[in-house]
């Protein structure tokens, strides 16, 4: 029986190994089908760890060579054996793990059945490792004396064992399993939800297990032995490589073999992982750090309210990264616990650097809490500066409390001094030109940011023409964000657009098409442009008025807040689409002192000479003609001549005779519309310069434009009205009159 739990532990230490990078155990493990991050071993028909079972084998006598008790302490002791021959023959986990299949155990997979004793190859071995769904699971805490304490049969135990550093609050027991996936083992516990973990086993340095500082005397492995860990990264990196377990970690078709630079111990664990893990809760309410995206500047080991990075910059060929939102000017930050896994519905408290304000906020669901832009401090002379420093993520300072479920962490020994508030980002705009687009007058303008109260020397954003204007688009100029700008995207980020893609039918142009690499979504969804309305709206010019206008940029109003996934896509009626924000940062600017000028549009004159309406066979005829020399004299706001002239930006007015570029073709086009006898008829007919207009078919009532003379931007307003006659007045010619454009024509009918 002892040999039983011989190839039990060896298969538990095995795994084990690959927890162990650092001095800690970092229970960031990606999760299967079970609970997430349990520090497990090797799950039996119940779901018991492998300590569970060897207490209930010492219990029923099926152990015999064993006298001693049954604490942890005594568990390892029992690992270790009298005689040392638990590693003595130094063979691998894997040889260990095929000695002991063969003998008849479950399938950790189907309970209640027996695992395939012809099922022994590696791939074999890690499908057994990687385990099921998981239910109940005790992990092992640090009570208040210090020691490690564990809750079997639903009463906490004093395992005796000190742990050392800070003391860590007990995880609560969370649902029990026939048997999880293969993460950290060690620390024997089934996996199962888990709560905040304290110190955590690992090998030291003399290839012994270790918990804080007390050495157990359990030896890692075997003299010769290779861990499981080992040998994976033996496999990935052989000529022929480890085929891809099709996860969800690395998509098989671009990789059909797991990547061969992909061996840290982290990567172990995703191998080993599931496809279809679910996210789980504990009694304390922590969730795994992989519910979540954005966690790149929290302490792993602690408690953090750490800043989100929401822009990455170039600039001098180096990348440096921001945490307010440029979309509303505030920023968000991630809750999270020892692990990391994150907190959801935790009331944290917290200050600015300088300590001046106070913020009580609860994190939602993922874990997130929001400060709006009016909640952001302003920068002052002398202040400490919240720049995001990689190097250094406990440059900021400590929250002041955390409280979830019945728990209130206050223990500054258990908490990371992460937290930066960062300071309002102002913007600075400035007038640059002008010019005349259709019926509008565009303002085109930079504008540049203003960080910790020192202005950018390169430019933010730039108002840019565009190569068409059309209504649907705007009018003409664009809100362009320079390419050093990037909003901040991670390979979870990338992932969740996947599953956003998923669930729509089709794409908006331009966004990118499902089929598409994750490289150019990344870089699509990156762009800060492509996640804003844009449009600069310009100054609508009118007949008769002429003025100037301080341009503005922003709305200073909405979204107060923008949530770390509001920046991806939504799906309207089956269609993705892009979000629209307008990167102002939460306000509304302007110059302050220089505006651009809005000239008149002159009125198309509405005189027609020679206009006659003829009558003939049942089909009309009518001719008329501008009166082209009256608008050859008429004054045009020249488009070509914006200049500045002081502190405005001005356009001069010439004739329209001596207008540099003036339209001499198609000069407008006429269109009559209407019914007649029970059909409906639209005509068009281009108008050309100095050539009478002749139009077919058109009857009393019928709607007449003019349309507006436009050569980029509108020189003339265009006409519009009614024709009209009425046949009563006529004599026994059919000789009358009719109306166009409110000036009356002869009419005629000939027979």
């Amino acid at each position: 029986m002892k040999n039983r739990f011989n190839c039990l532990s060896a298969m538990l230490i095995g795994a084990v190994v690959l927890a162990v990078s650092c001095n800690s155990l970092e229970v960031t493990i990606p999760k299967g089908p079970q609970g997430e991050q349990g520090i497990q071993g090797i799950a039996g028909k119940d779901g018991l760890s492998a300590y569970e079972l060897w207490v209930a084998s010492v219990q029923d006598q099926t152990i015999q060579d064993w006298t001693g008790g049954t604490d942890i302490s005594d568990f390892f002791k029992y690992l270790k054996g009298k005689d040392g021959l638990d590693g003595k023959d130094g063979k691998s986990a894997l040889d260990l793990w095929r000695e002991y299949v063969v003998t008849g155990v479950d399938d950790p997979k189907n309970p209640g059945n027996q695992w395939d004793k012809e099922k022994v190859s590696e791939r074999d071995f890690y499908e057994f490792l990687s385990g099921a769904d998981g239910k109940d699971g005790s992990t092992p805490y640090i009570g208040d004396n210090g020691n490690w304490w564990i809750v079997l049969d639903g009463s906490p135990e004093d395992l005796g064992v000190p742990a050392s550093g800070p003391k860590g609050d007990k995880g609560d027991k969370g649902d029990k399993g026939e048997k999880g996936d293969d993460g950290e083992a060690g620390e024997p516990g089934e996996p199962g939800e888990q709560g905040i973990p304290g110190d955590s086993p690992y090998i030291g340095d003399n290839g012994n297990w270790w918990i804080g500082d007390t050495d157990t005397g359990v030896p890692q492995r075997g003299e010769n032995g290779e861990s499981a860990y080992e040998l994976w990264v033996a496999d990935v990196t052989s000529d022929s490589g480890l085929a891809n377990p099709d996860n969800g970690i690395y998509d098989p078709e671009e990789y059909p073999e797991w990547p061969r630079d992909a061996i840290s111990l982290e990567d172990f664990y995703k191998y080993l992982a599931g496809r279809d893990g679910k996210d789980g809760v504990s009694a304390d309410g922590v969730q795994a750090v992989l519910d979540t995206l954005y966690t790149e500047r929290v302490d792993k080991s602690k408690y953090n309210v750490a800043p989100v990075i929401a822009l990455s910059r170039i600039s001098d060929g180096e990348t440096a990264f921001e945490y307010v939102n440029p979309f509303s000017g505030g920023a968000a930050f991630i809750v999270t616990g020892p692990g990391p896994v994150i907190i959801p519905d935790c009331e944290v408290t917290f200050t600015t650097l300088d300590g001046s304000t106070t913020y009580t906020k609860r994190s939602d669901e993922a874990g997130y809490v929001y400060l709006t832009r009016s909640e952001l401090p302003e920068w002052y002379d002398g202040a400490p500066s919240a720049a995001d420093n990689p190097k250094d993520i406990h440059s900021g300072i400590k929250p002041v409390s955390f409280s979830f479920g019945d728990k209130t962490i206050s223990d500054e020994s258990k908490i990371a001094s992460t937290c930066k508030v960062p300071y309002q980002v102002g913007l600075k705009m400035v007038v640059v030109d002008g010019a005349l687009k259709g019926r509008y007058s565009l303002p085109v303008y930079e504008v540049y940011r203003i960080v910790e109260g020192v202005r950018e020397d390169s430019c933010f954003l730039t108002a840019v023409s565009r190569k068409f204007v059309d209504d649907y688009r705007g009018h003409g100029f664009l809100h362009n964000v320079s390419g050093d700008y990037k909003y901040y995207r991670n390979e979870g980020a990338v992932k969740m657009l996947r599953r956003i893609y998923d669930n729509a039918s089709s794409t908006l142009s331009p966004i990118p098409s499902s089929s598409s690499p994750d490289e150019e979504i990344m870089a699509f969804f990156s762009t800060v442009s492509n996640l804003n309305d844009g449009e600069v709206a310009g100054f609508t010019r009118s007949v008769g008025s002429d003025d100037y206008a301080s341009p503005s940029f922003g709305d200073g109003e909405n979204p107060t807040v923008v949530g770390v996934y509001d920046t991806f896509s939504y799906i309207t009626k089956g269609c993705l689409r892009v979000r629209s924000y307008k990167p102002d940062y939460g306000l509304k600017v302007s110059d302050g002192t220089r505006s651009v000028h809005v000239p008149s549009i002159t009125q198309l004159p509405s005189d027609v000479l020679k206009a006659s309406y003829v009558w003939k066979s049942g089909h009309t005829t009518l001719s008329f003609e501008l009166d082209w020399d009256a608008i050859d004299r008429l004054e045009v706001a020249d488009g070509y001549s914006g200049r500045w002239q002081g502190d405005s930006f001005t356009y001069d007015y010439c004739t329209f005779k001596n207008l540099p570029f003036r339209p001499t073709s198609t000069f407008s086009v006429f269109r009559a519309k209407g019914k007649y006898n029970g059909s409906t008829i639209d005509s068009k007919v281009g108008i050309t310069w100095r050539k009478p207009i002749v139009f077919t078919d058109i009857y009393d009532g019928f709607s007449t434009t003019v349309s507006d003379v436009d050569n980029g931007f509108v020189l003339f307003d265009g006409l519009g009205g009614t024709f009209s006659y009425d046949s009563s007045g006529d004599d026994a010619d059919g000789n009358g009159s009719a109306y166009l454009f409110g000036q009356e024509i002869s009419k005629s009918e000939e027979k």
